[in-house]
């Protein structure tokens, strides 16, 4: 069996005495197959993609440049390809869910974790504020990035029993982060009846 490529589509205007003319329109079909690499494309080419040229016309042609093609599809990037310059800065803000959170004792403040995942080895610039009251202990935030305490915010401490103290929190943060999963969140760390009440941060992700 001939395999099919296409069909052509002869028109007759109503009222014509004459039949298509179905040699011409094959010709004209033909000829807008000139350079069409039918064959070609029947059979695929290892390790090659599809790009339409200047004159619309498809042909497979090998990637260049940064990037390799594997036969499975993989797309590998070179190394050392992905630069500073190639990224823009990743901007966000985190903000404690609830308000206010208790901490008497070592704690997570709720909804402050972040899940990051540079691509390339980066810093990770990150600005905590909030505010914190004691009533006969004392409180201190701080910032933990893959389970590592980074250094504390203002810690605070009421020296009196049953006297109360409040004082707003504001630290900035520098950490070197590389190209891995990374987690970010803020701690409560405190005594007595210490809380801490909306805690945020805003963080900026560039490329090192």
């Amino acid at each position: 069996m001939p395999k099919t490529y296409g069909a052509i589509e002869a028109t007759v205007p109503v009222g014509a005495d004459t039949p298509p003319d179905v040699p011409k329109a094959f010709e004209e079909f033909t000829d807008s197959l000139a350079g069409f690499p039918v064959a070609e494309l029947e059979a695929g080419a290892k390790g090659k993609i599809l790009v339409c040229n200047s004159s619309g016309v498809p042909q497979y042609v090998t990637p260049k440049g940064d990037l390799t093609l594997a036969e499975d599809g993989t797309v590998t990037v070179a190394d050392g390809a992905i630069t500073s310059r190639k990224l823009k800065p990743t901007l966000g803000q985190v903000v404690m869910s609830g308000g206010e959170a208790a901490i008497s004792t070592t704690a997570d403040l709720p909804g402050t974790s972040l899940a990051i995942t540079p691509l390339v080895p980066s810093n990770l610039f990150v600005i905590a504020s909030g505010l914190m009251g004691t009533v006969g202990g004392s409180a201190t935030v701080q910032l933990v990035v893959d389970g590592v305490i980074q250094e504390r915010t203002v810690q605070m401490s009421s020296l009196v029993a049953g006297s109360r103290i409040s004082a707003s929190m504001s630290r900035m943060w520098l950490i070197p982060l590389t190209a891995a999963a990374h987690t970010v969140k803020l701690q409560g760390f405190g005594s007595g009846e210490a809380k801490v009440v909306n805690a945020s941060y805003v963080y900026a992700l560039f490329a090192s």
